[in-house]
């Protein structure tokens, strides 16, 4: 895949812009406490990543969903996270529940299937 140009960077970063981050230690946090969340990890490097924001930021304003960003440029950081839960790859979107925590690591799901996620 090619770099990404300075216009898709900008594109990746208006698409997560309403997106409040979280860091590895706020998502265990949350986790622990069995507080409730959406996530989506991704870093604008990523050309799924970049592909994926259009369509969870329309899924988004549908459902009024509140979905978190986790910048996940840092892999260390991000290593524990992702072992616990079995995300390999990004995006990833990820629920926290109270009963646990599911995730998706698809890039072509569907607006629709975005908007089925955050809502289930």
């Amino acid at each position: 895949m090619p770099k990404p140009t300075a216009s898709d960077l900008a594109a990746f970063a208006g698409h997560t812009a309403a997106f409040p981050p979280v860091t590895p230690e706020e998502l265990a946090h949350i986790t622990a406490h069995k507080h409730t969340a959406v996530v989506f990890l991704a870093k604008a490097s990523c050309s799924y990543c970049r592909l994926f924001a259009p369509k969870l930021k329309a899924a988004a304003e549908k459902t009024g969903a509140a979905v978190r960003f986790a910048d996940s440029s840092d892999k260390a950081a991000w290593a524990a996270f992702r072992a616990q839960h079995g995300i390999k790859t990004v995006p990833a979107l990820v629920k926290i529940v109270s009963d646990g925590v599911s995730a998706v690591c698809n890039s072509k799901l569907s607006e629709q299937d975005i908007e089925d996620f955050l809502s289930s």
